[in-house]
């Protein structure tokens, strides 16, 4: 065994630069264009945050562009904590055949969140099974922004989540699809 001193690893986030420059201009045009296009078609969109959202530190950004747009969102289960659960867009978590709404069974209506009374989803003062109708908004809107999703076993409910790619806007720091 060596008897020394380990250095002390450096905290806080690991900055790494992002490629720009000339031969990254077209794509990221092109995937601008598309997805604009895709939005301004869709008639139910939505959006879905995910855990690169926290890792990246850009809640605040996403809090700006849930805003700017008034879709409802919901999260993945990594993404728990990416947007305030009492933001009035707010919907629950999404996790397939898994997902769960915020709150528990026998919370009064005025809790609820606002998107769901607005919406006249819930009509008694227990709440339904409200995955069901996450699962369903999320699995029927005609556009699905992912934002920062990590599509991994835990986080897509045993790889039961049911979006087509054909209505898939996939945001991350590496790609855009």
């Amino acid at each position: 065994m060596v008897n020394a001193p380990c250095a002390t690893p450096p905290f806080g986030p690991l900055m790494l630069p992002i490629p720009r420059g000339p031969a990254y201009e077209p794509t990221l045009d092109e995937a601008i264009g598309e997805a604009a296009s895709l939005l301004n078609r869709s008639q139910y969109p939505i959006i879905v945050a995910d855990g690169l959202v926290l890792r990246h530190q850009v809640e605040r950004e996403l809090r700006a562009l849930v805003d700017s747009t008034g879709y409802p969102i919901a999260c993945l289960m990594m993404g728990k904590g990416a947007v305030d659960e009492d933001h009035q867009q707010y919907i629950g978590l999404y996790g397939g055949l898994k997902s769960r709404y915020p709150l528990c069974p026998g919370v009064e209506v005025s809790r609820w969140p606002r998107c769901l009374r607005l919406l006249n989803v819930l009509s008694s003062s227990t709440a339904p099974p409200c995955s069901e109708y996450v699962r369903n908004r999320i699995e029927q809107a005609d556009c699905v922004m992912l934002v920062g999703a990590l599509l991994s076993d835990f986080n897509t409910g045993s790889f039961t989540v049911n979006i087509p790619k054909e209505r898939c806007i996939q945001v991350d720091p590496r790609k855009t699809l």
